[in-house]
Order: structure tokens, then sequence, then C-alpha cells
């Protein structure tokens, strides 16, 4: 096949790849062919007809040879019907005329029909100023109707397809983008077209709802006012707004988002795009999780407890109050007796910034931003890449899914997961102790004992040696440490791994099979790793198996962690933790630490800090100073009942928040926090890749943004920390953080970071093969889950989420219902060693005998009453309420 083709459209030459479009040729070169069911990610139709145009074909004779006119030129044999450009490929020697009498007229029909039940409300329409029908009328359209206005359709208006999507069936066009999206791109075959002919409308597939994740894309890519937002509806129209590129950090993906604002509130949020990271599309819950921004409780006034009451201040008192606080804690009690707990979704600046200011001006190292993540408690991860290229995800011939349900935690990865299997045939092997939605693609579904985890990745291990599967000659060459390992790994036989996993042997040897025979494998892990007491073992387990699967010819797999929140990854690379730097360095790395000392002008400590965890278990006794920063202690930590006596202990609270939640409420000074649209900062997604987020809204008049506050308390407490703006934070990180440097902060989302650290390219020992251990007096293994719409801070300040955000539940096998005698919606005692909860039962056959499924957080109670801080494996018992 020739690399390329040559054709000719409107007499313009345009050369391009084979397989290309007419449509997309005629882009490239500037020429408009009008569309309305023809949208680039999704499949051709040619439904509407409004890109018609006449296409001529070289002639050839019988011996394949073009014919040529006297001038030599090649001899056009039009088509004798017009031709849909957005379903026709491009040939060789091919003639495209878009403007020809019959492409005009047969324009101006396709318009005028679509006209004829179109309500024509412009006036009150969402979609005014972005309407393709409107922009296209005015430009190919007739001029006026012969159609009477009194022969229109009509339909009830408007029909609420969701709680979040509302439809006015009068404006389809029955372009079909919204059908295609759901079955080609989401995978769930909600929309559809029902009748005939005139009588066709949209609906909801009967007997579903239409309670898909991706929803508002459908909005985004509906041509006319027919889908619209309830969030956004009658609240601006486009031309009203200012847009500023902003990233979501609801999760670690990083989506790119267009922040939408007028009148100095936020109205919408849409999808910008960036075909590495979230293409076109954005998630539900980051489309709609806005309007919090604009909630009248937000904190607008710094507070300090005087007499038992929270008192508004002055932002030079509420300062010096903290530096004073906090000094004198350390005076009394020492220098480590005072921590500080970040949140994951501030910015980089931010995090830089925090963990700086309890190391060099607090000299400390008791900083961290783990709450439920439990991994990198000890530095020996610090050099091992878990990242890896969103885009990457479709070059993968085999994707291991250990631990996670990406349909709730990552949804636009899970998207792109599932372009790599149904499109690129990447063959999908999923390991989950309960069944999700990401089962229906998957070619293997393990589905394990939870708890299990490390015996059964070693069981794979095993498997590939046992079966010949792995180079083992150029593994001991290649990679230190593998002798050792053997020595463990011999013990992890299927056949036990099999008692201790509840998977079948030949299952186990199947999928070492299946990963042995890829050319390039990739693992992913997810939340239900990373939380685990513990996470660090097991991830280590995991880098084994990454090494394992590799070969001379190329690498270990791609091992990535799909971390919790929006800055997950930024969190760990700038050190807010308490044992390793910025740059992913260890604390103990004493050259690198001078390094850092001198950069910032200050003697650093080399004791390691406290844990999250550790911090807490230490309050009111070690630990007498805490200052939480963007955290929700009371609500976010695992363990509820230690995070309330760890806030009763301390003789000294700080807080910085958006609201006043039920920890800042208690605290000794409350400072405002911003939203993500209110300040300018980068975020690092999952894959290291750094992106900078533009300020929509300023802050209120007299808040600081966060970096501001910082540095100034930092200068409070006598260090260096002059930054005029986070420009100047961001030159600092360049000196500090090697792959910062060179950084172009006008052009960030198209930079990925290096690799952080130095890689780790060594098996970590091995571990003696575990078997969980049963408890007759908490029969039940307990499964914490995130829900796709948490009822957390900022979601249940939304009104538009109110309907969708997730009920508290348990949720059992029907099996175990029924041999307790337990019926659907009856409120029962949840009980475990840490507490008890009275929840309505939810039968569900995707939960294993068994095991039993709780939200962390519904929207009436708070499951971290019932986890205590270094549970391995959950356990609960459930019985009838008296």
């Amino acid at each position: 096949m020739a690399a390329f083709v040559n054709i000719t459209i409107d007499d313009v030459p345009v050369t391009v790849p084979p397989g290309t479009l007419i449509t997309e040729a005629a882009r490239g070169v500037g020429i408009d062919i009008p569309i309305f069911c023809s949208y680039r990610k999704l499949s051709p139709l040619g439904a509407c007809r409004m890109c018609v145009v006449e296409v001529g074909m070289p002639r050839r004779g019988k011996d394949g040879q073009m014919e040529r006119d006297a001038r030599g030129q090649p001899v056009i044999a039009m088509m004798p019907k017009l031709q849909t450009a957005c379903t026709t490929e491009v040939s060789e020697g091919m003639v495209v005329l878009t403007q020809t009498p019959e492409v005009v007229k047969a324009r101006r029909g396709v318009l005028e029909f679509l006209l004829v039940n179109h309500p024509l409300d412009c006036p009150v329409c969402d979609k005014g100023g972005e309407c393709d029908l409107q922009d296209i009328t005015y430009k190919y359209g007739p001029g006026k109707s012969r159609f009477p206005l009194a022969d229109k359709r009509h339909f009830v208006k408007p029909v609420d397809l969701s709680p979040l999507i509302v439809l006015d069936r009068e404006r389809c066009i029955a372009c079909q983008r919204c059908t295609r999206f759901c079955s080609e791109i989401a995978g769930d075959n909600v929309l559809v077209f029902v009748e005939r002919g005139a009588e066709t409308y949209l609906d909801v597939f009967p007997g579903r709802t239409y309670d898909c994740k991706f929803s508002g894309n459908t909005v985004d890519i509906c041509p006319v006012g027919a889908l619209t937002s309830r969030a956004f509806r009658f609240r601006a129209r486009a031309w009203e707004v200012e847009r500023y590129n902003g990233i979501c950090p609801l999760c670690s993906c990083g989506c790119n988002t267009s922040v939408q604002v007028r009148s100095g509130q936020v109205v919408r949020l849409v999808a910008r795009e960036n075909e590495a990271v979230n293409e076109d599309w954005i998630c539900d819950k980051g489309r709609f999780t806005y309007d919090y921004i604009n909630n009248a409780e937000r904190i607008r006034t710094l507070l300090v407890k005087k007499g038992g009451i929270l008192t508004p201040v002055s932002w030079d008192e509420a300062l010096k109050t903290i530096a004073t606080g906090l000094r004198a804690v350390q005076a009394t009690n020492g220098p480590d007796s005072v921590g500080g707990i970040a949140s994951s979704r501030s910015t980089n600046e931010e995090l830089y910034l925090f963990q700086k200011l309890f190391r060099a001006g607090l000299g400390t190292n008791n900083v961290d931003h783990r709450l439920k993540e439990r991994w990198y408690e000890d530095d020996g991860l610090l050099g091992l890449p878990l990242s890896g290229p969103i885009q990457g995800l479709e070059k993968a011939d085999v994707i291991l899914v250990l631990g996670g349900d990406m349909v709730q935690e990552q949804p636009i990865v899970f998207l792109r997961l599932r372009k790599a299997v149904v499109r690129g045939g990447t063959r999908l092997v999923l390991a989950n102790p309960k069944a999700t939605e990401l089962d229906r693609l998957a070619h293997q579904w393990l589905g394990y004992r939870y708890g299990s985890e490390i015996a059964l990745i070693y069981g794979l291990i095993n498997a590939l040696v046992a079966e010949g599967l792995c180079s083992e000659e150029h593994l001991r060459e290649r990679f230190p440490g593998w002798d050792s390992l053997l020595v463990k790994i011999w013990e992890h036989t299927p056949e036990r791994v099999s008692r201790a996993t509840g998977l079948k042997p030949e299952v186990l040897r199947a999928t070492a099979w299946a990963l042995a025979g890829a050319a390039n494998p990739v693992i992913l892990f997810g939340n239900q790793i990373i939380q685990q007491a513990n996470a660090d073992a097991i991830i280590r387990t995991l880098a084994n198996l990454a090494l394992a699967l590799a070969r001379p010819e190329r690498g270990p797999a791609s091992l990535m962690a799909l971390g919790t929140n929006g800055n997950s990854q930024g969190a760990v690379d700038l050190g807010v933790l308490p044992t390793a730097l910025p740059g992913r360095r260890s604390l103990g790395d004493g050259e690198y630490r001078a390094r850092l000392a001198a950069h910032w002008g200050v003697s650093l400590p080399d004791r390691p800090g406290l844990s999250t965890q550790k911090m807490l278990s230490e309050a009111g006794s070690k630990v007498k100073g805490l200052y939480l920063f963007g955290v929700d202690l009371l609500s976010d930590y695992p363990d509820g009942a230690k995070a309330e006596r760890a806030l009763e202990a301390v003789d000294f609270l700080v807080v910085q928040d958006l609201f006043l939640t039920p920890t800042a409420a208690r605290a000794d000074v409350v400072l405002p926090g911003t939203s993500f649209v209110e300040k300018e900062g980068t975020y690092t997604n999952l894959e290291g890749r750094v992106q900078r987020n533009a300020r929509g809204l300023g802050p209120r008049e007299g808040i600081m943004v966060e970096w501001q506050a910082l540095s100034t308390l930092g200068s409070e407490l006598g260090g260096d920390f002059g930054y005029a703006s986070s420009r100047k934070i961001q030159e600092e990180m360049a000196l500090v953080l090697p792959w910062y440097r060179g950084l172009d902060f006008e052009a960030i989302g198209l930079f990925t970071s290096k690799e952080s650290g130095e890689n780790q390219r060594r098996f970590f020992p091995g571990e003696r093969l575990r078997v969980p251990v049963e408890d007759e007096g908490f029969p039940f293994i307990l499964l914490l889950g995130e829900p796709f719409y948490s009822t957390d801070t900022f979601s249940s300040r939304c009104p538009v989420l109110g309907p969708v955000l997730a009920r508290s539940r348990i949720e059992i096998n029907p099996h175990d219902a029924s041999a307790l005698g337990l019926m659907e919606g009856e409120a029962v005692k949840v009980s475990s060693p840490a507490g008890e909860l009275s929840l309505p039962v939810r039968h569900n056959s995707d939960c294993p005998p068994g095991m039993v499924y709780i939200p962390w957080r519904g929207s009436d109670v708070n499951a971290n009453r019932l986890f205590r801080d270094g549970m391995e494996v959950p356990r609960i018992k459930i019985s009838k309420r008296p």
C-alpha cells in the first residue's frame, strides 16, 4: 500500500495517508464540508447526508492504466450520485467538488428537511451560540421554510433522561452521535432511537436507566440543543462565559477541562481535548462536581479560637497565632512534636511549600499526605517507576488489572482500557475479589479471596518458572536477587496458592501463559491494593512479577499505580512523606539532603518523620500540634475513632479548608482554602505528566491563596519564603527537582516528567506463603470501596448530584443473606472489632459468598467507624436489629 494518496479537492492538491476520509482531507487544507452525524472519535455513519459532495475517479482501461486526454491529464469519470464525504475514503487520483450547484442544492434540501420539525426556539435554547445547526443553516441553508409552522411535531418538554441530563425531543435531528457514543465509547448501549421515519425519537432502552458515568459527553457532542445539562440549563449562553484551562483534581487521571465562568461563578465544566490523557472526554463526576465552588457555606473569614469560640480575625493575627502556637509546642516538647498532613488534591506548588514549611521552617520531617493509602510506608519503593503513559495502554497486548474498580475510581482510564480491548484486541486479565463493571471486557477473571494478593502474584511467578515461561538465565544475569527470590517462589505452587486464594491451579497456569506470551504486558493496580495495610509488600511482589516477565528483547512489564487523588503522584514526587525528600530521594541520602539544605539555606533534620498513622497514634503524647491542609480527618481517615481521639488529644490544631467541616470546627485556627478554579498551579497525574491549571476565578477579597498563606507563614517562622508568585515557586522547584529543569510552563500540558528517582531494577526479597485466617466471631470479609458519587465535602454541596450520591448500605451475596434471613432493604447491625453501624441490606450477586461490600462514604454514615489501623483484612459480623 502506498504511503500517501494524492487527490484534488476544489482544484487544491491534497496528499494524505491511505484510509483518510474526504472530510478529514478537506479539513486539513481549510476546506469546509458541513457535517452533523460525523464525529472524529465515532465510526462513520453517513446518516444526515449533510456532507454530500461530487466525487470523480480516474477512468482506467482494461489494462488497469489511467486514460489520459490530449493534454496528458487523467480523464475523470464523475460518480452518477453525490457521495457522503464522511464515509468515503480517499483513493489515488480522486477529484472532489464541494461547491457545485448539485451539492449546494442538496445541502439546502437537507437543512430544510431538518428544520421541518425543529422548533426554532434558539432564544431559549442552551446551545445558542455554539449550535452546529444554527451555524450551518446560516452559511448553507435556505432563508425560510416552505413548510407551515403548524405542522411541526411536538413532544412533552423536557424529558428527564436522568437526574443530570435533560432531553428536548423536538430539537433532535437523529444524527445518532449520542447513541454511538453510548455503544462505541462508553459501552453501555442505553440510549436508542425508537420508531421509524418521521416518528423517530430518542429514548432510554426499555427496562434500563440512564445512569452512565459519561453521560455529559453526549451533551458536548450533540450538534443541536436536544441534550442539555441540568446543572447548566438556563444559567448562561456561550458568548457570556469566560473560559479557562483547568485540570480536574478528583482522580489521578488529570483530565483536561474547560472551566466556564459567568459573573464570578463557575457555571459549567466541559472536556478539553488532550489526546494523550483524556482524549475528548471527562466523566460525570468531574463534569458536575463544581457547584461547591459557588456554595455560600464557604469559609470567608479567618477564625481563631478565643474563649472556646472561633472568632474572626485578620490574616496577620491568624498567621502570627499559628507561628507562635507551633513554636510554643516545639519549645516545650521538642522539634518533632508538630506535624502536618496535606491533601493530595493540592497543587504541586502548595505541596512543595507545605513540606518545606515543616522541614526548613519547623525542623521536622513529620509531614505526610496519605489517609487511606498505605503505600510508601518505607522508602523501598521510591526508586520504583510506578507510572507509564495512559495512551500506551492502547499498545499493550495483555493488561493485568489487580485490585480496584476502575469504572468507579478511574473512569477515563477505563475508557482507554475499553478502547484497547474492543478496538485494539488487547487481552484483559482482571483480578478482583468482587465482580465489577469491568468484568464484561475481561478475557480472564480471577475472583480471588481478599487478602491473598501476595500468594496470587507469587503463584503466577511460580507458574512462569515451572512452565518454563520466563528467561531465567537472562533474569539471573540482568537483575540481582533472582536466586534469593526463587527460594520463596518454590513454596507458592499453584496447588498451595489455590488453597489461599480460592482459585483453581489451572486458572493460575492459564494466566501465567497469557502474561508470558505478551510482547508488551502492562500491570495496573488500584485502590484495593494501595489502601491495604500491607500495600508496600503487595507492590514489591508486583514489581517482582513485572521483572519476571522481562525478556532479552525487551524490558520488564510496565507497572502502573492508579493513585487515589488528583495529585497523589505529585505528593510523592515532592516529598510529602516522612521518609522521603523532594525528588523521590530517601531521607537517608545525606549527599542529596545536603544539596537541598544548601538550596534552602538551612540545616535539614535527618531523623525520619512520623506518617499520618503514627502521628495520630502519638497525638497527645509525642505529637502536640497538627496542621491539616485541606484534610477533613474525621471523614477521610479510615479509622474514624482514632482520628477523633487524636484531635481531642493535641494541644494546638490548625485547619485550612474550604468549609467548616467537623474537623475544622475543632481547630484553634481556621484558614480559608481555595478551590482549583481559584488558583494557578500544576498537577502531576498517574503517568507522571505535569499539567498546568489556570486560574479562572480570583479568591474573594481579603483571601490569600494557599501558596501565599504558606509563604507568609514560612516568613513568620523565620525562613526564606518570600515568593512573589506561583511562578517563583516553580522556578525554585526546577532548581531542586531534576525533571522540572527546562520545563516550559506555557506548554506544560505537553510535557511528561522523567522517571522519578533511580529505577529499581532488582528483585525484592520474597515472602512465605500465607493463608488468610478465618475468624468465627467475625465471619465476613469486609471490602470497603470508593463509590463513583461518594458523599464527600465537595459532592455533598453540589445540589444537582443529590439524587445520584451513593447511599449507605451493606451489599451481601443473596445466598449469605438467605442463610441469615436478611431481606432486601432491611436494616441490620454491622459490627467489627473497631465499632458498629446500622445499615440497610442490598442483595448483590457480585459479592462472593463470605464477603460483603460497604462504600467508604455513603449519604448517611461513614464506614470508617468499622475500620481500625493495622487491620490487614477487616472482618465483620451481621446481626438483625432487635
